[in-house]
């Protein structure tokens, strides 16, 4: 009886700590729609790697997105000339969710931090690809974006594709410093909080 307590209020401790780390995450994801932070310089990514890896049910996935949708809105009211909804979100939280899934399957319950830190880097490559192909396709295939003359108005064809991917590297760059700080942050709390409650909890198990 006393061993499936202790296992509960392990579960228990185990969900707070997630959660309570994921909710310091969503508010440092704020502050960039307030403050003049570097663009994909947010912690998001890293949160979706996370969730994915500590947290066991399926309903954190909705954690992030919802963040998204929160983050989105204050940008919106903070830039009302932004449409709140556009043709590129579903690549962008498409993305999200892909790397939701590569903390799951991929870094799962590893402690080993160059699996971690490696999949945080490589984990937004296909941030990269997914989003910067919605930001070409919108704009030269479906003609759901009007194009800045001499920014973004890529031809449709692969030579217009390479020229989104170039223009989006400045941005790249930040998110992999963004995954990188933030994993680094996330996973090494969480390990070290993890121990610290697992230490004070040993010796009430073996007086029990």
């Amino acid at each position: 009886m006393n061993g499936m307590n202790s296992t509960t209020t392990a579960g228990r401790g185990h969900l707070g700590l997630v959660l309570g780390l994921a909710g310091l995450a969503c508010i440092a994801t704020g502050a960039p729609a307030r403050l003049p932070i570097a663009y994909n310089f947010t912690p998001v990514g890293a949160l979706c790697l996370f969730l994915g890896a500590r947290l066991r049910s399926w309903w954190g996935l909705a954690i992030p997105l919802l963040l998204m949708l929160g983050t989105d809105y204050l940008v919106w009211c903070a830039m009302p000339e932004r449409t709140f909804w556009h043709s590129e979100t579903p690549f962008v939280y498409g993305s999200f969710l892909l790397m939701f899934l590569v903390g799951r399957f991929v870094v799962r319950s590893s402690d080993n931090p160059i699996r971690i830190l490696g999949t945080a880097v490589a984990g937004g490559v296909p941030f990269f690809l997914i989003t910067n192909f919605g930001a070409w396709y919108n704009v030269a295939v479906a003609h759901t974006v009007v194009p800045v003359p001499g920014l973004d108005d890529y031809s449709p064809d692969i030579f217009g594709l390479l020229q989104c991917y170039w223009m989006g590297l400045p941005f790249h760059r930040w998110m992999l410093c963004a995954d990188a700080l933030f994993s680094t942050v996330l996973f090494g709390a969480y390990a070290l909080a993890s121990r610290r409650v697992a230490g004070t909890d040993a010796p009430q198990e073996v007086a029990s």
